[in-house]
């Protein structure tokens, strides 16, 4: 169950990067990759590249970016 996975809108978490980025076309499936990640924290996925990065933590707060949304584990 990804219930788990609080999402933040307009939100990008930088850095602590869990490998390369992947290519997912929608926030739901960036969504899932994370959850089936065991070592995912959290991930941000940025709606104009389709670009998905699992993060293996949030050092930060993370800031605004009106083409990102992200989540993380509550």
């Amino acid at each position: 169950d990804d219930s788990e996975l609080v999402m933040k809108g307009n939100w990008i978490y930088p850095g602590n990067d869990l490998g390369e980025a992947t290519n997912q076309s929608t926030y739901a499936a960036c969504r899932i990759q994370c959850f089936k990640e065991e070592q995912c924290k959290a991930f941000s996925w940025n709606r104009k590249t389709d670009s998905c990065s699992l993060k293996s933590s949030i050092d930060s707060a993370g800031e605004y970016d009106p083409n990102a949304d992200s989540g993380h584990r509550g």
